[in-house]
């Protein structure tokens, strides 16, 4: 089993032990949430809705966040949400990593944006937003993702200006 950080809306307060996990996620906000720090995990066989799907961040917003490596999502099912998974990472960021991010076998039932990597997240007007993440999000695979979108734009990419 591998060590991961376990989050809902707010910087990683609680580690915990995670591997497979086979449940349904009925929320209203995000389903899963890895933040800095989260090595080796493996999800699998959740179902989640209504929501915003599985999110890797945000990331970037601290000094001194660890990397975030390792992650697989596999045998999932979106239905309703605003996401399947979503990469997030803050502007004017200090340096940070996100590495190894494998999506796969992953169903999705009337999702607005599948899939989003977003190096310019920022909820509130409270951050820089011309200055670009220093997180680097290297080796991420997508495979296998059947099933609907509610909108047109079924991949999303705002990306760091370098």
């Amino acid at each position: 089993m591998a060590s991961c950080s376990f989050t809902f809306g707010g910087r990683p307060s609680l580690r915990l032990v995670f591997a497979a996990c086979r449940t349904y996620i009925k929320i209203g906000d995000v389903c899963v949430s890895l933040g800095d720090g989260s090595q080796q995990v493996n999800i699998e066989k959740v179902k989640c809705g209504p929501g915003h799907g599985i999110s890797v961040g945000s990331l970037g917003k601290y000094h001194g966040e660890e990397p975030v490596t390792g992650v697989t999502l596999k045998d999932c099912t979106m239905t309703n949400t605003m996401n399947v998974v979503r990469v997030k990472t803050w502007p004017a960021s200090p340096s940070g990593v996100a590495s190894d991010l494998h999506f796969e076998d992953l169903v999705m039932n009337n999702v607005s944006t599948p899939v989003l990597i977003d190096q310019q997240y920022y909820p509130y007007d409270q951050c820089q937003s011309e200055i670009p993440s220093c997180v680097k999000i290297t080796n991420v695979s997508f495979k296998d993702i059947p099933g609907t979108s509610a909108t047109e734009l079924a991949v999303g990419a705002h990306r760091a200006r370098m």
